[in-house]
């Protein structure tokens, strides 16, 4: 076990919106992502980043108080960065959870 986890309703905290937000880079150079990391880590309302294998590089799961804050979040935090080439952002209607491996 690595931490102590709390299951937070998001939206009574004011946070009533989820979403995905999936990261295309146009470059794959070691500095350009480390100098990306570091971006990532001051994304406000970012609940997990995944660094993933496939289409897209990353998945950022956010939740916000709005519309407005998602698209600000993605122009003012991601889009920023000249090493992203996309993005698409999904909207969480539910979150189903799993069984877990234990």
């Amino acid at each position: 076990m690595r931490g102590i986890h709390a299951d937070l309703d998001l939206a009574a905290l004011g946070y009533p919106i989820q979403a995905v937000v999936n990261v295309r880079l146009g470059s794959h150079n070691r500095d350009h992502v480390a100098s990306f990391h570091k971006i990532l880590a001051t994304v406000p309302g970012a609940l997990r980043i995944l660094h993933v294998g496939g289409e897209d590089d990353y998945l950022i799961h956010v939740a916000v108080s709005s519309t407005q804050q998602l698209r600000d979040l993605v122009l003012e935090h991601i889009n920023v960065h000249p090493v992203v080439r996309h993005t698409e952002t999904q909207l969480v209607f539910e979150e189903i959870p799993g069984a877990s491996v234990l």
